[in-house]
């Protein structure tokens, strides 16, 4: 079975929808402001990545990425057991406006296209519900449209309200949800980040390093359970040192990470897996283009014996 890289995938998936340090209409010094958050920059710096990239190969070439001159993705194309998923992204002004996603199912190609409006709020805002790991901001973005989903931001005095609509589709039928279902009210505390997030079975709340990058997170589910994020606060990079996972405030399962002098994973233990990242290699960028991984289950029941080591490998082209 191929293992694919934890940290590509999850900052994939967030970390796509990413502007560029220049927006149209910036002065030379709001720029430069610009330029150090974090939220700001490029798909390939969020991604730890070195040098200008123009495609990344992974997964023993299944996984395909493809990066503007900029460093924002502007294709990814995975092909597994011959089905194959692509996403085609275009940016105007270094704003993302339009991602086309495509995947095949047995004979059919199905597809959704999601557009991005924006608006004059001055502050970072969520694409998603996600929070934590997944958590990622885009500034000013005012409206998300897609096939089955759609979500608006309506200012508030300093709070937004964060509007989603879905549509459901079963048996070929589509039934809409009400919109109102799905509400979240986000407030700043007169900074340019959200601070919380709270909707009808969710609250969020964030504390954040100069740059943006989030520090701490904590989501409670309806009052009962929650989830603590601690993220490392002496890098350049949001990349996580430990997940807790509570029940009635006491700590019931927790994750913890580990890095070597790179900012590259070498070690993810808890939540009943060991998972163990080593023998980096690198190439002439610092970009790594090899190491090896292993994992065992962590169980009273189960053998705690670490399965054999595969190599993961990644192939890189720059542009000149």
């Amino acid at each position: 079975m191929k293992i694919r890289s934890l940290f590509f995938l999850s900052a994939f998936f967030v970390g796509v929808c990413c502007l560029t340090s220049c927006e149209e209409g910036t002065t030379n010094e709001n720029a430069d402001e610009l330029a150090s958050i974090y939220w700001n920059k490029s798909a390939a710096f969020q991604l730890h990545l070195k040098g200008k990239v123009k495609t990344m190969v992974t997964d023993d070439s299944i996984t395909t990425t493809t990066f503007n001159q900029s460093g924002n993705i502007i294709s990814y194309i995975s092909n597994v057991d011959n089905q194959e998923n692509q996403k085609l992204i275009t940016y105007s002004n270094g704003k993302l406006t339009r991602e086309i996603y495509s995947w095949s199912m047995g004979a059919g190609i199905n597809a959704d296209t999601t557009s991005y409006t924006y608006g004059t709020f001055g502050k970072y805002l969520p694409i998603t519900e996600n929070s934590g790991t997944e958590m990622h901001l885009v500034r000013n973005i005012a409206g998300i449209n897609g096939n089955m989903k759609s979500t608006r931001f309506v200012a508030s005095g300093d709070s937004i309200w964060m509007i989603s609509s879905y549509s459901r589709q079963n048996m070929n039928m589509i039934y809409a949800q009400e919109e109102n279902a799905d509400t979240t009210s986000l407030t700043f505390n007169g900074g340019l980040f959200p601070v919380t997030m709270r909707s009808k079975y969710i609250q969020c709340s964030f504390t954040y390093a100069s740059d943006g990058r989030v520090l701490t997170s904590e989501v409670v589910y309806s009052g009962l359970s929650s989830t603590v994020t601690t993220f490392k606060s002496d890098c350049d990079y949001l990349l996580p040192i430990s997940v807790e996972y509570k029940q009635g405030g006491e700590i019931f399962s927790a994750i913890t990470y580990s890095y070597n002098e790179n900012g590259d994973i070498i070690g993810k233990v808890g939540a009943g897996l060991d998972e163990e990242y080593s023998d980096y290699v690198y190439d002439a960028k610092g970009n790594w283009i090899s190491r090896s991984y292993r994992s065992k289950v962590d169980s009273a029941v189960l053998s705690e014996i670490w399965n054999d080591k595969v190599t993961q490998p990644r192939h890189f082209t720059y542009w000149e």
